[in-house]
């Protein structure tokens, strides 16, 4: 997102913080690694049927 943080699932509260990171000087292999094991975190499914929402931000505070 524009703030830096990339969500794993629009509907779930799953954030990674690479601003932070990327503030720190990490190198791009560094960053791709961080991005693939969040990547590898995503939740299966959206789980609406189990009634999970996200409640740390609203779709329209993420783009959607």
């Amino acid at each position: 997102m524009a703030d830096g943080i990339l969500r794993l699932c629009l509907l779930r509260e799953n954030e990674v913080d690479l601003r932070k990171p990327l503030r720190a000087g990490w190198t791009a292999d560094r960053l791709k690694k961080l991005i693939r094991e969040s990547v590898h975190q995503k939740p299966w499914g959206h789980g609406l049927a189990e009634n999970q929402v996200a409640t740390n931000r609203a779709m329209s505070e993420i783009g959607g």
